[in-house]
């Protein structure tokens, strides 16, 4: 019969336990390293439902969705872009800020004018392919 001793057990143990961690790290890396272009993207739309990506995710059936305004703000020098989300029968719209993150698909320190421009630009082409209607100010 196999004698083990129990150094060699707990050998063996923290073994396996590196490689469960090994393997579960790599499953993280190649699912976040498949998204990254996504990761960047400032809403989605899936299943007649646009999803903005802003902190924790905010759904709206695209139906309850009256118009969306883009508009623009300087702050310290940087640009950035604003997008109001109106509901249907709405007193007020929701707010979420952008930056050229969503055009350069990576971390932007600073933004210019003109790529704030061609992000709104290409999230209003984006919206009114669904139907939805999009104001710049």
């Amino acid at each position: 019969m196999l004698k083990i001793s129990n150094f060699e057990l707990m050998a063996i143990l923290y073994m396996i336990a590196l490689l469960l961690i090994l393997m579960i790290s790599a499953m993280i890396t190649f699912k976040n390293w498949a998204k990254r272009e996504q990761k960047y993207d400032v809403f989605m739309i899936k299943n007649n439902e646009l999803t903005v990506l802003s902190g924790i995710p905010v759904r709206y059936c695209l139906n309850d969705i009256e118009r969306v305004e883009f508009s623009k703000i300087v702050s310290r020098g940087s640009y950035g872009g604003r997008m109001r989300i109106w509901k249907k029968g709405a007193l007020f719209g929701r707010i979420f800020l952008f930056d050229a993150s969503a055009y350069r698909k990576k971390f932007a320190f600073s933004s210019t004018y003109e790529e704030i421009e061609l992000v709104t630009d290409d999230l209003m082409k984006k919206l009114r392919e669904h139907g939805i209607t999009c104001v710049k100010k």
